[in-house]
């Protein structure tokens, strides 16, 4: 089981931000209580009452921090990514220097190991999470990928970005992206698919640049 801190709560989701370390070791248990009622009964079998079985909490203290099941399995999610925030950064900053479809495509192929191996856990979550609107599970996603973009595409020199393509460019690879993790589509391998989908990134962070 990974380890997790409270830089790795999901902000999105929860009703209250637990300070006490009690409290945030409380709503990590409910978390990977999810996590692994999820796994075991899929998003059908879903409900509070097994997560608060597995994860020993009761079910009162699930609905102090999540308000429905929906925002627990958004959680879920948003958790994993922010876990994943400080890896991302660093395999990105493995391409500086080198072309934009390049460093891309390295930034792609880290998410890709890191996410492929919860490719179950994804496609659970994606089945029954809202998969857009301000509280969906891809919300957390879509905002920090395009922090890091930004982030990288300043820390290069490119302060004026337009922001619809932006927006564009990175909602549309990010869809394309889960569909592909949890398809695994056998006409399209890993390396071609990366291929791919950094071209299209890449021409769109591009076209950011103002």
């Amino acid at each position: 089981m990974d380890h997790y801190s409270s830089d790795d709560l999901p902000l999105r989701s929860l009703i209250q931000h637990p300070r006490q370390k009690r409290s945030v070791a409380r709503v990590h248990a409910i978390l990977d209580g999810a996590v692994a009622v999820l796994l075991s009964s899929g998003t059908a079998g879903f409900n509070t009452n097994k997560v608060a079985a597995v994860s020993q909490v009761p079910v009162g203290s699930i609905y102090q921090y999540f308000p429905n099941k929906q925002a627990l399995l958004s959680g879920v999610l948003e958790r994993g990514v922010l876990h994943s925030k400080a890896l991302m950064w660093a395999v990105l900053e493995q391409g500086r220097g080198h072309p934009l479809r390049v460093t891309v495509e390295v930034g792609l192929g880290g998410l890709v190991d890191l996410l492929l191996p919860h490719r179950s856990l994804i496609a659970a979550l994606m089945g029954g999470a809202a998969f857009v609107g301000p509280e969906s599970a891809l919300e957390s996603l879509e905002t920090i990928l395009t922090d890091l973009a930004r982030a990288w595409l300043e820390g290069n020199g490119h302060h004026d970005l337009d922001r619809s393509a932006l927006y564009v460019t990175l909602r549309g690879g990010i869809f394309t992206f889960v569909k592909w993790i949890i398809e695994q589509p056998r006409h399209v391998p890993r390396e071609e698919f990366l291929k791919s989908l950094s071209a299209h990134v890449a021409d769109g962070l591009e076209r950011a640049v103002l």
